[in-house]
């Protein structure tokens, strides 16, 4: 009874957001690719705010999920003196307002996609 106890309690823990899931994602910026691949999809909580990041790739992105069905990205960008982006270790660029279009939160510059 106590390992059926253990193994309901770990599959209970392990099926709970924020658990980083294996997936695809691609992050596009200004028509251009820094991520596309596999990855790890984080959900963060369960107002389906989440996050995209993978082990061999610096890039990662935010992305919050408002009440209105619309959501505002943020992803781990500076600009180095000649202009091109450059990963820094926090997600402080905005990416601007997202809405959804399948496995994808978009605008005109940017889409963050995960399947």
């Amino acid at each position: 009874m106590r390992k059926l106890s253990l193994c309901i309690l770990a599959a209970t823990i392990l099926a709970s957001p924020g658990f980083a899931k294996s997936a695809k994602c691609q992050l596009t910026v200004e028509g251009t690719t820094y991520m596309d691949g596999p990855c790890e999809f984080s959900p963060m909580g369960d107002g389906g705010d989440f996050q995209i990041s993978a082990p061999d790739n610096p890039w990662f992105a935010y992305v919050y999920v408002d009440p209105d069905g619309t959501a505002m990205g943020h992803w781990n960008a500076d600009q180095d003196s000649g202009g091109a982006y450059v990963p820094t270790s926090r997600a402080h660029a905005p990416l601007g307002t997202l809405r959804r279009n399948e496995a994808c939160w978009q605008n005109e510059t940017v889409s963050v996609c995960a399947w």
